[in-house]
């Protein structure tokens, strides 16, 4: 052994002897010089990167690991626990009544006619105007650059959106020019035979330049309990609507958003941004959005696919002005103490962006957006009395934590790991903290990749061909490569967005290009409200006993009314026993909703 406690370092022939000093003490290194092993101290360098190294590590431990697990494990527990409570009645319906018996078995010589179409309805009264327990569903459009994508929209929500009720259609839009063949083509569609209780109603929103000005419009003409927001490109998933509504009973909230996916992938419009834009949701909605909310006790409008209280938007306008009038929004009823839920298996799907800068615009759009919001209510958030304090704290979480988390990340991603990966190539032995500080980020992020993953893969029977397919795309977006990749790009975004509000420039809305899709054949028939109301039963049997009775029975009621006018003969049967279907009606559609 050669001792140069003089120079600060000791220096070993072999690198076994080497090794066994750095087990027996921290912040030590081992290089090699002149054939020999020497230890030495930590410099402020080294010290620096295994401390950064750390935070790193517990911020991917504590805001990423481990809400990850807790999510993942609590929507599986959840779909078990709705599969028990849905076993448990389909045993508990073995004893159901003759008359139960006969309405599943369907009509009978003798006891019913042939169903009337939904084309059999009286002019008069398709054009009623709908009752006040219907719904708004909103669609704000902008041309010209939406005008190939809105009628196959329209086409789709008013025959595949399922709704117990009454539902209008609102398309407002806006232009810059008058478009005569274009505009002629949306008064036409109102003069549709849509199906019953669906109304399509058409507005131009003249002076008004954004999607909040055009919502603003919307919503001051509606009477509707309720009201939703699709873009002028999505296409909701049939039952989407109902479990909206269904988490907005079950959760007294204010606002339901549901979730987004694309569903061009398997188009040729879409291709690779497509898939990986879809990649990204799957993780910003099944995890992300719901670790938001886990911190902050509410979830956020994101612009389309929400359901709300109309009650809840009184007296309240989105900000014309601001890029994401959405998120303001959502911080502005937050701040009020109203509450907004995340609901990801209520799926909508949307187009992709028509290139990649178009998608890099519509990113650098979101990312100012929430800059602005920050910047105009950040006061707020400390000196605005009544506001609940778990909210005031995540509002914080939600923009300052945020920052600082993301510079740490920055600095261990473009000083740290550059340093690490240059020491292990000149250094025999790196030592203690710098081995463990590399290695727990890696066996971390292996933690999520996989959560990542399964999820997925738990998509696979909703999704059908095309989950499966992206199943290898998650796994390479939900990579550490993906996820650093990612990360560089919200970083760029970020730095961008403050470098145009610092030097005063005033942002401009830039609307997404996207491609339209091929011409698809006819969307499904209509959608009856017993089919409906049987597909809420079965999805969430224990929620329908609590909250949606009153409506469901409601809905029922009336259903029937219709039947005894149009289907059942009154020569056949006596009005005793129609009256009688008219209070086995609602039982009926619950037995046959659990058979199915």
């Amino acid at each position: 052994r050669v001792d140069l406690a003089a120079l600060g370092k000791s220096c070993f022939p072999t690198i076994e002897e080497a090794s066994d000093r750095l087990q027996s003490e921290w912040w030590l290194h081992a290089v090699q010089d002149d054939g020999k092993y020497c230890v030495e101290i930590y410099d402020v360098s080294h010290k620096v990167v295994a401390v950064f190294s750390c935070f790193s590590a517990m911020q991917l431990f504590l805001f990423s690991v481990v809400p990850f697990v807790f999510i993942f494990l609590r929507r599986r527990a959840r779909q078990l626990g709705a599969c028990c409570q849905r076993m448990q009645r389909r045993s508990a319906a073995g004893g159901v009544s003759a008359r139960q018996e006969d309405y599943r078995r369907g009509p009978s010589a003798g006891h019913r006619q042939q169903p009337a179409g939904d084309n059999d309805v009286g002019e008069c009264e398709r054009q009623q105007r709908p009752s006040g327990d219907g719904v708004t569903v909103i669609v704000p459009m902008y041309l010209p650059n939406e005008q190939f994508v809105f009628r196959e929209t329209v086409e789709w929500i008013m025959h595949n959106v399922e709704w117990l009720g009454a539902l209008t259609l609102f398309l407002v839009y806006n232009t810059p020019e008058d478009m005569a063949e274009v505009e002629d083509q949306l008064r036409q569609m109102q003069r549709i035979d849509w199906p019953a209780n669906r109304y399509l109603r058409v507005e131009r929103v003249h002076g008004s330049t954004s999607k909040a000005a055009n919502l603003n419009f919307a919503i001051r003409r509606i009477e509707t309990p309720y009201l939703v927001v699709y873009d002028a490109d999505h296409h909701p998933e049939r039952g989407s609507l109902l479990q909206l509504l269904e988490t907005l009973l079950r959760e007294d909230v204010d606002c339901v958003q549901g979730s987004w996916y694309m569903r061009d992938l398997g188009e040729t419009q879409g291709g690779l941004l497509a898939r990986i834009i879809d990649a990204e949701f799957l993780a910003d909605w099944y995890f992300a959005k719901e670790m938001s909310r886990m911190f902050m006790g509410n979830g956020y409008f994101s612009g389309s696919n929400g359901l709300w209280k109309t009650a809840s938007l009184a007296g309240e306008t989105f900000n014309e002005k601001a890029m994401t009038e959405d998120f303001d929004m959502s911080v502005r009823l937050i701040m009020q103490n109203k509450r907004i839920a995340f609901c990801p298996t209520a799926r909508s799907g949307e187009l992709a962006p028509i290139s990649w800068s178009a998608c890099f615009n519509q990113r650098f759009r979101w990312a100012t957006g929430w800059d602005e919001s920050f910047l105009q209510h950040y006061r707020s958030f400390a000196m605005q009395p009544g506001v609940k304090l778990r909210s005031r704290c995540g509002l914080f979480w939600l923009f300052g934590v945020k920052y600082v988390l993301t510079m740490i990340s920055l600095f261990s991603l473009i000083v740290c790991l550059p340093l690490t990966i240059y020491w292990y190539s000149t250094h025999d032995i790196v030592g203690q903290p710098m081995n463990l500080m590399g290695a727990m980020p890696t066996y971390l992020g292996c933690v999520t990749w996989v959560l990542a993953t399964l999820e997925a893969i738990c998509q696979i029977p909703a999704r059908g061909k095309q989950g499966l397919i992206q199943v290898p795309v998650v796994i390479l977006v939900a990579s550490p490569l993906g996820y650093c990749c990612l990360f560089l790009l919200m970083v760029a975004l970020q730095v961008k967005s403050w470098a145009r509000l610092c030097a005063g420039h005033e942002a401009t809305w830039e609307v997404t290009q996207r491609s339209p899709l091929a011409a698809r054949s006819s969307p499904r028939g209509p959608v009856s409200e017993r089919r409906a109301a049987q597909q809420l039963l079965c999805a969430n049997p224990f929620v329908v006993e609590v909250a949606l009775v009153p409506q469901l029975k409601a809905t029922a009621l009336v259903a029937a009314d219709q039947d005894a006018s149009t289907q059942w003969s009154e020569s056949s049967r006596p009005p005793s026993e129609l009256s009688e279907d008219r209070e086995q009606l609602p039982d009926a559609v619950a037995a046959e909703a659990e058979e199915n």
